[in-house]
């Protein structure tokens, strides 16, 4: 019994706590403005983070003339990367993304960040960097019959997934256009999928007045106007420098606007397009208020009531969005999911006083089950609501991995609703944008941060790896904003099959009024 005693403490004290280097102070020179520690690595209880264990990692930025920059070196608590950590002994350097700005690295060995190691197989050879050196040693790679038969299969591996990707893109795709464009043809309609869908709400120009410009984005401009007399949004998508780019969004709004089951009262209603010599034209009901984000950076939240309407909105809106309409195989009003991929508060208009509506599907998706997505795994959005596997480029290839990003994007919002309630307990309550502060303390562009920028954030520790949740918020006692708060931290769970779906989201938000 003794023996069990002693061997259990044994146990716990090994898989309870890891020993990592620390560098500091954060994007140190390595070697020079570096300070090196050593931390002792916990679980933090009651933490969904710590289910895939605990790991070492080292960031560099290698985006400084070749100078080694340590962006940080520290305990991380499973960010989706277990696989890649578990019994790793040694901390090898990959890139983070496509822009290879950033390198990473993590394993599960005390102090294993320590010397890390930077392979480069393109030209054939590898160095190996600790703190203890003054430059980086390169030794040969491929020293060993070993490392060339090893790289040969990998090469012919490669070869074999390239040539099953062709043919089951040519098997899939229409034509080779759809290879190289950023929305392939497969998300627009096909009329043998669903010959009913209506194609004749194209507007001649002629019957549309253009008044003042409302809103100007990067590939649109929305202005007020008037069809047949009648209050609109004109919304001309044209981009002289990029006309392929801003042709494929026209026709992709378009396509998902005219199919079947996108009659809702939380999506903006759709009146038809207009194509001329030098643009091309979406006509859409006009919202009063402009965006939700407009209205939050104006005002506070007026009372609980609009909090839960906005919540309710939105959320069931996104539900109808996700849901599958293809019932018993029929063709008629059959739709499938479709997944939003750029959902934010500026891309839902505050029509009137009793209704929000989801707008702006330019880089929507349909998800059929018998589909590739080669572009999906692209970092398309707004960085500031991309989940981690979108910031990371892992997204699964699996049909519903999509909706878990939209829902992801939903947890912000909420984050970005809860900010402006008018809590009794806080006055001067100033409008704050997701991961402001975050960006602002380690010097990041807080005012439109990019794919790198948000990276760096969610690989912090919890709880600044999410918006900052305040303590008045948990003290509430109401309802509405403890299931919210509730709801919102599930909606941005680090591990996709964490998540809760927005239909689960949309029952919870009905059950609130």
């Amino acid at each position: 019994m003794i023996f069990k005693l002693i061997f259990f403490i044994l146990l716990e004290n090994v898989v309870s706590s890891l020993r990592c280097k620390t560098a500091s102070p954060s994007n140190c020179h390595h070697n020079l403005t570096c300070t090196y520690g050593i931390k002792e690595c916990h679980p933090p209880e009651f933490s969904s983070n710590s289910r895939g264990g605990m790991y070492c990692t080292t960031i560099l930025d290698t985006n400084n003339n070749n100078e080694i920059i340590v962006g940080k070196m520290d305990c991380m608590y499973d960010q989706e990367t277990g696989k890649i950590c578990k019994n790793q002994t040694q901390c090898i350097m990959t890139y983070t993304n496509k822009d290879k700005l950033f390198l990473h690295c993590c394993c599960n060995k005390d102090n294993c960040n320590y010397n890390f190691i930077i392979s480069n197989l393109s030209e054939g050879n590898s160095s190996t960097i600790s703190s203890t050196t003054e430059r980086p040693i390169y030794k040969p790679f491929l020293r060993k019959p070993i490392h060339i038969i090893l790289l040969c299969l990998i090469i012919g591996f490669l070869i074999i997934l390239i040539i099953i990707f062709i043919i089951c893109r040519k098997k899939f795709a229409r034509s080779e256009e759809k290879l190289i464009r950023l929305f392939d043809k497969s998300s627009k309609t096909d009329e043998n999928l669903y010959p009913f869908i209506e194609k004749s709400k194209e507007i001649n120009i002629k019957e549309l007045t253009i008044e003042n410009l409302i809103k100007k984005g990067r590939f649109s401009l929305i202005y007020q106007g008037k069809l047949n007399n009648e209050q609109v949004a004109i919304k001309s998508i044209s981009n002289k420098n990029d006309l392929i780019h801003s042709n494929k969004l026209f026709e992709n709004e378009k396509d998902i606007y005219s199919l079947p089951n996108m009659d809702h009262e939380n999506i903006v209603k759709y009146y038809g397009y207009s194509i001329t010599n030098d643009n091309n034209y979406i006509i859409l009901e006009l919202s009063k208020y402009g965006s939700l984000r407009d209205v939050l950076r104006k005002r506070l939240l007026k009372d609980e009531y609009e909090l839960i309407l906005i919540s309710k909105q939105i959320s069931n809106g996104l539900e109808y969005l996700h849901n599958d309409f293809r019932r018993n195989n029929s063709k008629e009003n059959s739709r499938p999911p479709i997944a939003h991929r750029d959902f934010k508060s500026d891309n839902i208009l505050y029509l009137n006083d009793h209704r929000l509506v989801i707008s702006d599907f330019a880089m929507a998706n349909q998800l059929t089950q018998n589909q590739i997505y080669p572009y999906e795994q692209q970092q398309i959005g707004t960085a500031r609501y991309m989940s981690p596997e979108i910031l990371a480029g892992t997204i699964g290839c699996e049909t519903n991995a999509l909706l878990k990003c939209d829902v992801y994007a939903l947890g912000i919002v909420f984050w970005e609703i809860l900010s402006r309630y008018p809590y009794e307990e806080e006055t001067n309550i100033e409008y704050e944008m997701a991961y402001e502060k975050q960006l602002i303390q380690h010097g990041l562009d807080n005012i439109n941060p990019q794919v790198n920028d948000i990276l760096q954030i969610i690989n912090l520790e919890k709880p600044n790896n999410r918006p900052l949740i305040k303590s008045l918020w948990r003290k509430s006692n109401k309802k509405s904003i403890n299931e919210i708060l509730l709801t919102m931290e599930q909606c941005w769970d680090q591990n996709p099959e964490g998540r809760i779906s927005a239909a689960l989201v949309a029952l919870r938000m009905r059950q609130l009024s």
